[in-house]
């Protein structure tokens, strides 16, 4: 698949989360939308190096309209990728397991010193929680690189 079918593709099945798509699919999809914002990015940073305000401001908004855009696309095509390896899509959504952790014991440290004696135990939370979330982002990375499941699945 080419890169220009991949972005077509993704954008065809904006809401589609069944099926299957292959990695060439998912991995042109997310450098299409990598080499996108780069390029939003980097515009928007030689507005702040010679002070143009307003061309850093445009790039920003720019910039959240895209990834707002490219929201849905982006979970229907890791889902339909995970589809694609025998996995459920919900699998997608494991690294966000950590996050109500990370939420609380962020709060809590906010309004706790460091002679509290739910400090450490927050910290640790914070901690704990965060490399939870790592280590799901890498699962989640080594199945969308994993070969297509021969044959037909659950999914298609």
């Amino acid at each position: 698949m080419t890169p220009s079918q991949a972005v077509s593709v993704c954008f065809s099945k904006y809401f589609d989360f069944t099926g299957r798509a292959t990695r060439s699919e998912f991995w042109w999809f997310y450098a299409f939308q990598f080499a996108v914002g780069s390029i939003i990015s980097i515009i928007g940073d030689i507005g702040v190096i010679n002070e143009l305000v307003t061309l850093t401001v445009i790039c920003g908004l720019i910039n959240t309209i895209f990834s707002l855009v490219l929201m849905f696309p982006n979970m229907t095509v890791a889902a339909r990728r995970l589809h694609d390896i025998g996995k459920s899509g919900w699998w997608q959504i494991l690294p966000l397991a950590g996050a109500p952790g990370i939420l609380i014991s962020a709060i809590s440290l906010a309004f706790l010193t460091d002679a509290s004696p739910f400090f450490g135990v927050m910290l640790l939370i914070l901690i704990t929680n965060f490399i939870f979330m790592m280590i799901a982002a890498i699962f989640n990375i080594i199945q969308w690189i994993r070969p297509s499941q021969p044959g037909t699945n659950k999914w298609g």
